[in-house]
């Protein structure tokens, strides 16, 4: 059964997501101001989320973070014009880097979840030397995720030196790590496929077969042919995060794949504001999640 779950940003809006009815929470990175600098959450920290977890009766699937990966140079540092990430001062970097990273998955320990996820980092145009960097620094991180039985998930995020769905897939299938997995974020449906017509269902059996799929994140995205005719911006890297419904996203092809293989793992919902909408991330995520239950009930 899927767990629908929801960023926690502050302690202070753990109750209302419980209130809500969400029973699973993510850790946001908002929560440890730092860590997305590649700063480790000190002892206090720690605990002060660990409380508010516990006093609101809810469960931490995992911790989110986004830059950190890219922060500590764990695939190569991204303004390294005209160097290379292969180049001896990244790899010390890197190896630092991978010192700080074993630190953060032991905090990830003590706060009592069971993943922590990241981008992919680096940019399409080096593509090959992000992917060496990358693949050692998951490499050098295998022993302490298994010590500490944590596992290290990944997204391809628009931008990322890796950005299609399946080859991603492939990537971390390579390593053959128990404990490396795969995010499939449904907004990143059109660029993950490189194709007008995607097919999210396919993209999401394939992760599942391929034995990595982890977690999913929910929300839609116009197509970005319809955002570079408004913006005129480059059509690739650009979408949105939705409300289920509101967009072009098979919404419904996603969640019956899901149901397909049977996946138990959480589904966050990550709806944004645009800085245009009256209501709250929770009053967003809470909306999504009754969207995707109304759904959810006419496929099974």
């Amino acid at each position: 059964m899927l767990k629908l779950s929801a960023y926690a940003h502050s302690i202070k809006e753990m109750a209302a997501l419980k209130k809500n009815g969400f029973d699973y929470v993510t850790l946001h990175s908002s929560l440890f101001p730092t860590i997305e600098l590649g700063m480790i959450p000190n002892d206090e920290q720690i605990k002060a989320v660990k409380d508010a977890v516990k006093e609101n009766d809810l469960k931490p699937t995992d911790v989110a973070t986004f830059f950190t990966w890219t922060s500590l140079g764990l695939s190569g540092m991204m303004e390294q014009l005209p160097s290379s990430p292969l180049d001896p001062e990244y790899e010390e970097a890197r190896k630092r880097g991978v010192g700080q990273y074993k630190k953060l998955i032991k905090a990830c320990r003590q706060l009592g979840v069971k993943q922590i996820y990241s981008l992919m980092g680096g940019r399409r145009l080096f593509h090959l030397d992000h992917q060496e960097t990358w693949l050692k620094s998951v490499r050098d991180l295998r022993s302490t995720l298994e010590s500490e039985d944590i596992t290290l998930a990944f997204m391809p995020h628009p931008g990322d030196f890796i950005e299609n769905s399946d080859e991603a897939v492939d990537l971390i299938r390579g390593v053959k790590c128990k404990k490396l997995g795969y995010v499939f974020v449904t907004p990143h449906t059109f660029i993950m496929s490189g194709r007008m017509k995607p097919d999210p269902a396919a993209m999401i059996k394939y992760a599942d077969k391929a034995g990595v799929l982890t977690e999913v994140h929910m929300a839609d995205s116009l197509h970005p042919v319809q955002m570079w005719v408004r913006d005129h911006f480059d059509i690739e890297p650009y979408h949105n995060h939705l409300i289920p419904g509101r967009g072009s996203v098979d919404i419904k092809a996603v969640l019956k794949a899901l149901v397909d293989i049977e996946f138990d793992g959480p589904m966050v919902m990550i709806p944004y504001r645009y800085g245009v909408f009256d209501k709250s991330y929770t009053q967003l995520s809470t909306e999504s999640k009754k969207v995707v239950e109304k759904m959810l009930k006419k496929i099974k």
